[in-house]
């Protein structure tokens, strides 16, 4: 199967996320993608250590690895 072709969603929370939320969005990634950032990820974003576009890349790559 080839990578889905939108983010469908985006959410993002300062506190992490619980383990089920991660296994949710992994487990609905052929239908929808939706991307986790979590407070470490929006530190780097606004300290400029890391690309919203890389970041981004890299949790649709990780979602949709299993089904290349």
């Amino acid at each position: 199967m080839t990578r889905p072709a939108i983010v469908s969603g985006i959410y993002i929370s300062m506190n992490g996320f619980t383990s089920q939320a991660a296994v949710e969005a992994q487990h609905h990634a052929r239908e929808r993608v939706v991307v986790l950032f979590d407070g470490d990820d929006i530190r780097r974003l606004v300290n400029g250590e890391q690309h919203i576009a890389d970041l981004l890349d890299q949790r649709v790559d990780s979602l949709v690895r299993r089904f290349d």
